[in-house]
């Protein structure tokens, strides 16, 4: 059986499959609650889970189902972009072999260059 977790706001926190009597078992936190996916492809970042309150007893949302996103919540879950640093100031890794290698020519060049201070 194909499954939505999802949250008590109707945040889409993951999907996945399970046996039907495994079904309840998904949701193992707080606030937490699973709907079978009746609905096919899910898409996180467009859509969530609508439903009409709780119900007093089970505590369980009643009338779940797939509702899309507005457009401002599209854009609050958005994350930045990336801030990416000049490629001169990027880290680079390199083995201590390599390290080794660039310090034995730096030591030849100081040889045959000596520096004046």
């Amino acid at each position: 059986m194909k499954y939505i977790l999802f949250d008590s706001i109707g945040k889409i926190l993951g999907n996945g499959t399970c046996q039907s009597h495994m079904l309840k078992a998904q949701a193992h936190k707080p606030n937490q609650f699973v709907v079978e996916n009746i609905w096919g492809f899910i898409d996180y970042a467009k859509m969530k889970i609508g439903f009409d309150g709780f119900d007093i007893e089970s505590k369980q949302p009643v009338n779940p189902r797939i509702i899309d996103k507005t457009s401002a919540e599209i854009e609050a879950s958005k994350l930045p972009e990336p801030k990416l640093l000049p490629f001169e100031k990027q880290q680079a890794y390199i083995t201590n072999e390599q390290l080794q290698s660039i310090l034995d020519r730096l030591a030849l060049l100081e040889e045959k260059l000596p520096l004046e201070l």
